[in-house]
């Protein structure tokens, strides 16, 4: 199948945000920044998405020559892209880097050679954009220059709608490895009665391990709602 590029805004000679995946933060903070989103797409294996989305975005950079470029990573290999072609094109380079850090992960061959294009895109990028304190320390030590920056509140459309009473939460939750989801469960049980927290996200397919599943079973006030859109 083809690529897609979706702009989000017009175009501008001044600076540009390029990304792999429509995500939420990435669509909000430019926004925010006012700099115009182009949204490259390809559905298909990753080999084939890489070899299609890396002669995209360098046509893309090519044609509009920004004075600045944002990127969303991950992708990693568009964090490599932009620092490489920033060399050529001379533009100002910020990274909105996610925790794809492969902190946890076994000392492979994959992952050394992931951690050598990391570390050498945050010592590339101008600016590199992580959401809390330990991820920019994380990024200064090695070589990078990091800058706080929660997700900004989404604008979202929609009527408000009677619910049962009593004080509420709603948790966006993927149930990643790096997600506090049992922490958060932990602190519901110290709650006082009436407290109800609607919990998104697919359930893995495998289940909760055993001790999340009691956890889960004498808390009370927990809704999982499965997947939700925006």
């Amino acid at each position: 199948m083809g690529t897609s590029a979706a702009k989000e805004r017009p175009n501008s000679v001044d600076g540009v945000w390029i990304s792999w995946e429509r995500q939420r933060r990435t669509v909000e903070l430019a926004k925010k920044v006012g700099i115009p989103l182009v949204c490259l797409t390809h559905r298909g294996p990753r080999w084939r998405r890489y070899l299609v989305l890396i002669p995209a975005t360098i046509a893309e950079l090519v044609k509009r020559r920004p004075a600045r470029l944002f990127v969303q990573n991950p992708s990693i290999l568009l964090a490599v892209v932009a620092a490489f072609m920033r060399r050529f094109l001379g533009y100002r380079l910020v990274v909105d880097r996610h925790t794809n850090f492969m902190l946890n992960r076994p000392n492979s061959v994959p992952k050394r050679i992931f951690t050598w294009l990391s570390d050498w895109t945050l010592r590339q990028a101008d600016v590199t954009i992580v959401t809390n304190r330990y991820l920019a320390d994380l990024v200064t030590g090695r070589g990078g220059r990091a800058f706080v920056l929660q997700d900004p509140l989404p604008e979202l459309s929609g009527g408000a709608q009677e619910g049962p009473p009593g004080r509420h939460g709603f948790l966006v939750c993927t149930y990643a490895p790096d997600e506090p989801f049992a922490e958060v469960v932990a602190a519901m049980a110290s709650l006082p009665p009436g407290c109800r927290l609607y919990v998104s996200g697919r359930l893995p397919t495998g289940g909760f391990a055993p001790d999340l599943q009691a956890m889960l079973s004498r808390t009370p006030g927990i809704v999982l709602t499965g997947y939700l859109p925006e």
